[in-house]
């Protein structure tokens, strides 16, 4: 599923992030190293503005019992005057011979006044088919009304409960889409199979359809009250006057060399703080301050998306080192020295045991891109999905077309690199073979085609094939990056984990990135050649630095360093 571009509908989200960072010491001479440390706290504590839409049509009438116990679950426990508020109304649709559609209650955290609204609702009776379409157009009203009701920055949740008949499909997803474009995240809980495959037009993502039942209700109510930071990627910009020496303790960033900045990308629920630590080492002598800049891009578990800056830290440039002072030496004072009386006989000494000699090394490794060369296929998720919109408002595909020419641009084509593009759907395509030709490749980029489906292995073996094949450069390190938004289908995700394996053997080094979040996560870590090697972007536009931080990995990686071997 990708993430929802939620931040710019409604402005930054409302988690706070706590940064604070350290440099000890503050003051360092050209010969001396700062260590740099950074502490984050986070907490996201937002406030909800949900409209529960209950369908009441005669095409629910077996359910009927089931849909109003759903309905008082979410009351009773997100129903609250407490912080985070929470306020909800209740609007029920049905067929256009009784009503189309009403506001039973509007948003409100009483409780008692909701299970009310639910009571007095009329149960399904016989009528003409059913109006969804007009049940979300009057939440999307009660929602938006609502953002002028109260003075935090509420989040807006559609909750839809139905079978999924609509009386007008073409009304059914212009309001669907009118509701997601307001920055609304639309639920929905199916109460038959085929509501499934209507109702899943309306929601924000596949990961928010669920086939009605208790546990869906609790999983709903769960994401919504367990809501942390799902994936946060911080960048810290170094003053040029400074180098970034590797081998603190805690998690390794990737090194930029030509913004000179570091990066850390982490995937999984941030629970706790983050602590992290590296070392700065003058490059220069000339004497000044300089300022250590840092910013992070986050999502949350829901899908929205937000940024910060880190506070800013001075480092202290002294000048270059000050030899010490010599000491001068003092002879002692001639005295006279009584003649011994007899002389004492030594007694043996046994000879001690040599003691172990621990010598310094001084090893200093420096990685120059640049001098690696490599054949790169780049693998691009061309399923139908690519069409949706980023943040941005243009398609996810644009951005990751955008990325992949960025990531060409730092090749150096001109001195032996190779690039090849592959794009996969329910088959993959190799577009462009390996080449050093940019013009080629760019216009391979260009006739990139969606399709339905996303076969991973299709993409996994059309690289692999390629790299293995005779436009392969013995001299050059093969290189996979793969970039996918969605799950293996209609061929499972273990047969891209065992293509993966197969290449690997044989030397391939590969990347993935999973975009949004209906992903195979455990599939595409184990793709990867290590675990640092998989990405997560939560919107297409984070690719762009996806990919730049992949392209100072590969011929910089971590285990060719002194540390790693």
């Amino acid at each position: 599923m990708p993430a929802p571009a939620f931040g710019d509908k409604l402005g930054p989200v409302e988690c706070q992030i706590a940064a604070e960072r350290v440099a000890s010491p503050s003051s360092v001479r050209s010969c001396e190293n700062t260590r740099v440390h950074l502490d984050l706290r986070s907490g996201c504590h937002p406030g909800f503005d949900i409209a529960l839409v209950a369908d009441t049509s005669v095409s629910m009438k077996s359910h009927w019992t089931d849909e109003r116990a759903h309905l008082l679950t979410f009351i009773d426990r997100l129903a609250r005057s407490a912080e985070p508020a929470i306020r909800i109304s209740l609007v029920s649709h049905s067929d256009p011979g009784s009503y189309t559609a009403q506001i039973e209650a509007d948003l409100t955290g009483d409780a008692e006044r909701l299970r009310r609204a639910v009571a007095g609702m009329e149960k399904p009776r016989n009528g003409r088919g059913d109006r969804l379409e007009e049940g979300i157009r009057v939440a999307h009203k009660v929602l938006i009304d609502g953002r002028s009701t109260r003075p935090d920055q509420a989040r807006p949740i559609m909750i839809l409960l139905s079978d999924g008949e609509a009386r007008d499909g073409t009304e059914f997803v212009k309001r669907s889409s009118a509701a997601k474009n307001d920055g609304i995240l639309v639920y929905a809980l199916s109460y038959t199979p085929d509501g499934r495959r209507a109702l899943h037009i309306a929601v924000t993502g596949p990961a928010y359809l669920f086939s009605a039942s208790d546990s869906a209700v609790a999983t709903i109510i769960s994401q919504l009250l367990g809501l942390q930071l799902a994936d946060l990627v911080l960048t810290e910009s170094l003053p040029r006057a400074f180098d970034y020496l590797p081998g603190a303790p805690g998690p390794a960033p990737l090194y930029d060399r030509v913004s000179h900045s570091l990066s850390w990308h982490f995937v999984q629920p941030i629970t706790t703080g983050i602590s992290l630590t590296y070392t700065l080492q003058p490059n220069r002598p000339d004497p000044g301050q300089h300022t250590i800049s840092g910013s992070g891009a986050y999502s949350d578990t829901l899908g929205y998306v937000g940024t910060f800056d880190l506070p800013t830290t001075e480092v202290a440039l002294l000048g270059p080192c000050i030899p010490p002072s010599p000491t001068a030496s003092v002879t002692p004072t001639s005295t006279r020295t009584p003649r011994p009386t007899s002389t004492p006989v030594p007694t043996a000494t046994p000879t001690a045991a040599p003691a172990p000699l621990f010598l310094p090394l001084l090893q200093r490794e420096a990685c120059v891109p640049g001098t690696r060369r490599l054949d790169a296929v780049l693998v691009l998720d061309a399923s139908s999905s690519m069409t949706e919109r980023t943040r941005t408002g243009r398609p996810k595909l644009d951005a990751a077309v955008e990325a992949v020419r960025l990531f060409l641009d730092r090749l150096h084509l001109d001195q032996g690199d190779q690039a090849a593009i592959v794009a996969f759907h329910r088959e993959a395509a190799l577009l462009q073979p390996l080449t050093a030709r940019r013009e080629v490749l760019d216009r391979a980029l260009e006739a990139v085609e969606v399709a339905e489906q996303t076969c991973l292995a299709c993409g996994v073996a059309a690289a692999d094939a390629e790299l293995a094949g005779p436009r392969r450069q013995v001299a050059n390190a093969p290189v996979m990056v793969l970039v996918t938004d969605g799950r293996s289908n209609p061929r499972p995700a273990a047969e891209a984990v065992e293509r993966a394996r197969e290449a690997k053997a044989r030397g391939v080094v590969v990347f993935t990135i999973g975009l949004g979040e209906d992903l195979d996560l455990a599939a595409l870590e184990e793709m990867a050649s290590e675990r640092g090697y998989f990405y997560r972007a939560p919107d297409a536009e984070d690719l762009a630095a996806i990919y730049a931080a992949i392209a100072v990995t590969i011929p910089c990686p971590a285990d060719a360093f002194w540390g790693r071997r």
